[in-house]
């Protein structure tokens, strides 16, 4: 059965089958409201408690995006605005708590996943989570139970709550029937490293307690009851899996550099300073994309110069000396801000958004500059513009870049020295590029909104999800132009998006001459070992290959023979 791939592995267990779902709420009369509305703040306090300790755990741990969704599930905990309307439908309506919590969460709920915006859509899931937990805690449903060793865990769904099931030392794989790559849960599922795999369609069905089953979190694949030749096979992939990360942990403090001697950069993708421990531990050579936005989100207000110098101070520190890209604020888009009054927009990712809005917003531009600016005497800062899309954008934030400096300068303020960049993720910069460049001290390329920019295919969108492919000869032209223009005009050219640790797609990413491959700090050091395997000279005969090619399939048949003939380890 085939589903979604969350967190890579291979697991060979039981099945146990794990009901989670909220059982039926019958509003119900009670006699004493106040004594209700107690049990609900009493619900309300330990609940708080457990999401403190869950917070608290997360923060010890520096797992950013587990402190990240617990903070949201906290603020909401905390939202008079929400637990005064419970509490105000149980004493006018003389009703159970269970029920108002239930009437008052699905109203928030309706109202979120109304609006056309994916992240405001996630906070109705926070919402629905919170909703369950505070009815669980209610009822006196208790969910955790013990399971035996080599348990393979599967459900209707999973939500943030489920977490225990990511750190029960017996449970090794976890299966839904619903989900998707970018819910809460698939990201603590990734953070926990337990093979897992969602979107399996009539998965309860199929699939009965007691089965054996297979989960391959790599294919997205599960095999129910299989015979134990194929365990054999599965048990040998996990265990050349085991063997291959011991064998690329050796490449952790060497430099990136090809078969034949090219030197390249590997760097790391962060959205907080806590991830600077894994970006270090895997040997990042520096940061190719820090995502200023996180700093931007769960608050009332913007943040402070003072506050935002110590953040962007405390990364380049901590990166030693070497590079770090600090992307400026790209919100918009799925990065919605209620506190900067961005209007409601059909399609935000066509609107107001990154440099648009910023250009608009002077002083909150500036306050960043000067924040970032000042923060540029402790190391090697560059400042990265998204969403760029034609020359007079780049003039415009380069005087304003200017005007900051001579503003700091003249209160005797220290600036160091820096680069300014730009992402190139809009198609009408990537046919600029070449003038673009003499502009510029670096371009880095967005691959996540460049595909769905050039083939004009919403990437949230299941009914148009095959035209967003990394693998389409338009999009593949696109990065070869950006690539060539940067390097003729000898300024540096790197990629941020989830392109550069592609197995398959580096080779021709080394053929095109990219300069800098930056990614999640788990793919680095496998990203390294791939480039060590290769000749460059071969990855450009392998480029000229594929930019005759015409098809999809070409292009992608193409790159998967080129990466089983000269990477793949049977």
């Amino acid at each position: 059965m085939k589903g979604i791939g969350i967190c890579k592995g291979i697991a060979v267990g039981k099945v146990a089958i794990y009901d989670n779902q909220l059982p039926e709420v019958r509003s119900m009369t009670v006699q004493d409201a106040l004594a209700e509305v107690a049990r609900l703040d009493d619900s309300l306090l330990s609940l708080k408690k457990n999401m403190s300790n869950r917070l608290k755990s997360a923060e010890e741990k520096g797992q950013k995006e587990k402190r990240e969704i617990f903070e949201a599930h906290l603020m909401i905990l905390e939202d008079p605005e929400l637990t005064s309307q419970m509490k105000d439908m149980i004493t006018s309506d003389s009703i159970n708590a269970e029920h108002a919590v239930k009437a008052i969460c699905d109203q928030f709920v309706a109202i979120f996943e109304a609006m056309d915006n994916e992240y405001i859509k996630q906070r109705a899931n926070d919402i629905k989570d919170i909703r369950d937990e505070l009815i669980k805690s209610l009822l006196g449903i208790e969910m955790h139970r013990e399971y035996a060793p080599n348990t393979i865990v599967i459900a209707e769904d999973f939500f943030p709550s489920d977490i225990h099931l990511t750190e029960d030392e017996h449970v090794i794989g976890l299966v839904a029937e619903v989900g998707a790559e970018t819910t809460h849960f698939a990201i603590l599922a990734k953070i926990g490293g337990i093979p897992t795999v969602l979107a399996v369609e009539e998965l309860l069905k199929t699939v009965k307690e007691g089965d054996t089953l297979i989960v391959d979190g790599d294919n997205g694949e599960i095999v129910i009851n299989p015979d134990e030749e194929t365990i054999g096979h599965y048990l040998k992939i996990q265990e050349k899996m085991k063997i291959f990360e011991s064998k690329i942990s050796i490449y952790k403090d060497k430099e990136t550099v090809s078969k034949d001697g090219k030197r390249f950069g590997v760097y790391a993708n962060v959205a907080n300073t806590k991830d600077l421990k894994a970006a270090n531990e895997n040997g990042a050579e520096g940061i190719g994309l820090f995502r200023t936005e996180f700093i931007y989100m769960d608050r009332n207000n913007e943040p402070s110069e003072a506050e935002q110098f110590e953040i962007y101070k405390k990364m380049i520190q901590g990166m030693n000396g070497k590079p770090v890209v600090i992307r400026t604020l790209d919100v918009g888009g799925d990065k919605e801000l209620h506190y900067l009054g961005i209007p409601k927009e059909d399609n935000p990712f066509l609107g107001f958004r990154a440099v648009r809005y910023c250009l608009t917003n002077i002083p909150l531009f500036k306050k960043q500059l000067r924040a970032l600016l000042r923060a540029s005497v402790y190391g090697e800062l560059h400042i990265m513009v998204p969403m760029i899309s034609n020359l007079e954008e780049v003039l415009a934030v380069k005087k304003i870049v200017e005007e900051v400096e001579v503003s700091l300068k003249e209160e005797g303020i220290e600036v160091g020295a820096y680069k300014l960049g730009i992402m190139i993720e809009v198609p009408s910069a990537a046919f600029l590029s070449d003038v673009l460049a003499q502009y510029v001290d670096f371009f880095s390329i967005g691959t996540n909104d460049l595909i769905q920019y050039t083939m004009a295919a919403d990437r949230m969108n299941k009914a148009v999800s095959y035209l967003y492919s990394p693998y389409m000869p338009a999009f593949i032209r696109l990065v070869d132009t950006v690539i060539r223009n940067g390097n003729d005009k000898k300024i540096h050219v790197a990629m941020c998006g989830e392109l550069a640790s592609n197995p398959r797609f580096i080779p021709l990413l080394v053929g095109m001459g990219l300069n800098e491959f930056s990614m999640s700090s788990n793919r680095i050091l496998e990203s390294r070992y791939i480039i060590s395997k290769l000749n460059v000279e071969e990855c450009e005969l392998l480029r000229a290959e594929v930019l005759n090619m015409v098809t999809e399939s070409e292009i992608k048949n193409r790159l998967e023979m080129f990466y089983q003939q000269n990477l793949y380890e049977a």
